[in-house]
C-alpha cells in the first residue's frame, strides 16, 4: 500500500514532459505506474480463473475467451487515443487562451562542474 501512495503523490504532483514533434504530454517515470498496476492487473486475472469451479479445461477456456474478448478493444481504445486524440486536445489547449496564462518551465539536470568539494578517486 505504500506504493501506491507514493503513486498516487507522483500523479498529483504535475511534473509533465511535452513531446513537441508528436504532440502529446506524458508524466516521468510511467514505467513504475505501469509496471505496479500491470502486476496487480495479472495476479487479479490469474487468480480469477483459479478460482473458477469445474478443473482446468474451464479455467483455461475462461481465461482464453476473457483474454480475447477483453484486450484488442483495448488495445485499439489505446492507440486511438493516443495517435488521434491526445495530439488533438494538447494543440487546443496549446491555442486557449488558459495555456497563455500558465506558468511553464523546464527542469535541466546537469552536473556540477564548478565544484570544489570533489574529491579526487586517485587520493582514495
Amino acid at each position: 500500500m505504500p506504493i501506491i501512495s507514493l503513486l498516487w503523490v507522483y500523479e498529483d504532483s504535475g511534473v509533465r514532459r511535452y513531446d513537441k514533434e508528436a504532440g502529446t504530454v506524458s508524466k516521468l517515470g510511467t514505467w513504475v505506474q505501469r509496471f505496479t498496476f500491470g502486476t496487480g492487473v495479472v495476479t487479479w486475472f490469474v487468480k480469477f480463473t483459479l478460482s473458477v469451479q469445474g478443473g482446468t479445461v474451464e479455467q483455461t477456456a475462461l481465461a482464453t475467451v476473457l483474454f480475447t474478448v477483453l484486450v484488442p478493444p483495448c488495445l485499439v481504445v489505446t492507440v486511438v487515443f493516443h495517435r488521434n486524440l491526445q495530439p488533438m486536445f494538447v494543440n487546443r489547449f496549446l491555442g486557449s487562451r488558459s495555456s497563455r496564462v500558465l506558468d511553464r518551465r523546464n527542469i535541466e539536470l546537469v552536473p556540477d562542474t564548478n565544484s570544489n568539494d570533489r574529491t579526487d578517486p586517485a587520493e582514495l
